[in-house]
């Protein structure tokens, strides 16, 4: 058990960078003007040496939905390089269980500042609503392939509002399991969201993201901010199985931060 505990903190602290950088605002829709760069990409834009702090709640529960563990997880990352097209980020994590604490190695994750693009093109627009008011967006078509991994987005972006990315809807299949599809469909739902962060009221934005797969179901629900390095503020995350059952649940929040 203290094998799988020492593994909890990084995978979790990954899964939260692995949905930073979807509502990042980079510039206007022709071509591909709008991908991130190292002036606008999510952690890169604040330089080698900002950071931030986040705690994560995590509950874990049997099938019939009783609670089985817990456990709270401080993660810390912070920007060590900055690279033309990448950005290097250390994560530290210490996660608490049943009164014991176990530390992570810092681990070095390089993500690149956009995505590796097989094709990319405007087919066409649409009008959102968002909070009763109407967005027009233009809607661009994204296929990226990585290993085995070949996505399909479509990206509804306005250039007129933060973020400029205002929904994504993405179809994931592995070559090695092409019966096996992921539908991802991420939705800004607030605009203009004031939010206390750290004791000061900032800008921000809400977002939601459903997650499905023939055996589960994931919903998130973020707050995001353009003046928190990574830009996520807090996040709440449930995970149900096919039946609709509560698998796990976890919450979380940002504690502290440095923005170099």
């Amino acid at each position: 058990m203290t094998c799988l505990l020492r593994h909890i903190p990084i995978q979790r602290a990954l899964a939260v960078l692995a949905l930073v950088g979807m509502f990042a605002a980079p510039a206007a829709c022709q071509e591909v003007e709008w991908l991130p760069t190292r002036g606008t990409h999510a952690w890169a834009r604040f330089g080698k040496g900002a950071w931030k702090e986040v705690r994560i709640r995590t509950s874990i529960y049997d099938e019939n939905e009783q609670l089985v563990r817990s456990s709270t997880t401080i993660a810390r990352t912070n920007v060590s390089r900055v690279l033309p097209r990448a950005v290097s980020l250390c994560i530290k994590a210490t996660v608490e269980v049943a009164g014991q604490e176990f530390s992570s190695d810092p681990q070095e994750v390089l993500r690149d500042l956009a995505p590796q693009l097989e094709s990319s093109k405007v087919i066409g627009t649409e009008t959102l609503t968002i909070d009763g008011q109407e967005y027009s967006t233009q809607v661009i078509e994204l296929v990226t392939t990585s290993g085995t991994k070949r996505e399909t987005s479509n990206l509804y972006h306005c250039a007129t509002t933060v973020p400029q990315t205002l929904k994504r809807v993405t179809t994931s299949v592995d070559t090695q399991m092409p019966d096996v599809t992921t539908s991802t469909t991420v939705d800004v739902t607030e605009l203009d969201k004031k939010v206390d962060i750290l004791g000061e009221k900032k800008r921000s934005w809400a977002v939601t993201t459903v997650i499905s797969r023939p055996d589960r179901t994931v919903t998130i629900q973020e707050v995001h901010c353009l003046d928190v390095p990574g830009e996520l503020v807090s996040q709440v995350t449930e995970e149900r199985n096919s039946e609709g059952k509560l698998v796990s649940r976890s919450e979380t929040e940002l504690v502290r931060q440095c923005t170099s």
